[in-house]
């Protein structure tokens, strides 16, 4: 183990230690860090639509379920609004590939999917560390952070939740970031990500590449739908590949300016908190539009 990977994984240790990693208390005294509005707010908003991929409604046992309501359209539905305690805001930082040994059975398939590397450097190595600190430029605001490994608390309850992961195409030419979040969620889902890739490309000078696969749109960690270990549809969550480590100026400038990085992913944050406060994330059911039929049915025949 190089010294680097000793220090970061040192670093992390510390923040387990002091209970950096998800504790059991949602919200805490302390002033909230954007004012909230005090106007009555609709009954319900809808979420984000089905992508054609998405399994029936089975929702892994994640969500509470309520019974429709008079006026909500066919098919749909309903999850209730959390309660949610007025305090400072919480985030969730997850680190991808981090700890898969210690994952619940329904993510076992993880186990052997260590993430990727280059020449001994490691992707959970080098977004262990922009994670630390923007944990710590994060907390220096005030907020409530989360340093989340492989396994998502079931039904992560935050005000953002953010993966990150690094790429790699194993002969050093793709470059570029590139986002993606769920589908069936919150309205918020988009903001979040247009405002980190704003912050991002903005700081890194990166390029956007446009080849988001279908397995970062169902990213597990916020497939409520399929598993239990995913954040609530409530949390704006969104999946960042940062760049790709088999690229040399893409690693060169993670590596090399990884308090760049780290800032420019907090400013995305940040800016994307000071445009939505919690009573929009949290003030209101969610109505989920109808997703493909278990089984199909087909017409019946027509009388001879």
């Amino acid at each position: 183990m190089n010294r680097r990977l000793s220090n970061v994984l040192a670093i992390a240790a510390l923040l387990v230690a002091s209970g950096a990693i998800v504790s059991a208390i949602w919200r805490v005294g302390g002033p909230d860090i954007f004012a909230k509005r005090s106007e009555p707010l609709p009954p319900a908003i809808e979420a984000s639509p089905a992508d054609p991929g998405d399994p029936p409604n089975t929702f892994g046992g994640s969500q509470p379920i309520q019974s429709a309501k008079p006026g909500d359209p066919p098919a749909y539905t309903r999850l209730p609004a959390p309660k949610v305690e007025p305090g400072a805001r919480r985030i969730g930082i997850q680190v991808g590939h981090w700890m898969t040994d210690n994952v619940p059975p329904e993510l076992r398939r993880l186990e052997v999917q260590t993430g990727t590397s280059w020449n001994g450097i490691t992707e959970t190595e080098v977004s262990l560390d922009i994670a630390t600190r923007l944990l710590a430029l994060l907390r220096s605001h005030g907020y409530i952070v989360d340093l989340i490994p492989t396994t998502v608390p079931q039904g992560y309850l935050a005000d953002a939740f953010v993966a990150l992961h690094l790429d790699g195409d194993g002969v050093g030419t793709a470059e570029g970031y590139k986002l993606a979040h769920g589908s069936r969620r919150g309205p918020f889902e988009q903001q979040l990500l247009q405002d980190i890739s704003d912050e991002y490309g903005a700081a890194t000078g990166f390029a956007i590449d446009p080849n988001v696969t279908s397995g970062m749109r169902a990213y597990y960690g916020f497939n409520w739908q399929r598993y239990r270990s995913a954040t609530s549809p409530f949390t704006p969550s969104v999946i960042l590949e940062m760049g790709f480590l088999s690229n040399d100026n893409d690693r060169g400038f993670i590596m090399d300016q990884p308090d760049v990085v780290a800032a420019a992913i907090a400013n995305g944050i940040e800016r994307f908190l000071s445009e939505v406060p919690s009573t929009e994330l949290f003030g209101k059911d969610l109505l989920l539009p109808p997703t493909r039929q278990a089984f199909p049915t087909s017409s019946p025949s027509p009388s001879p």
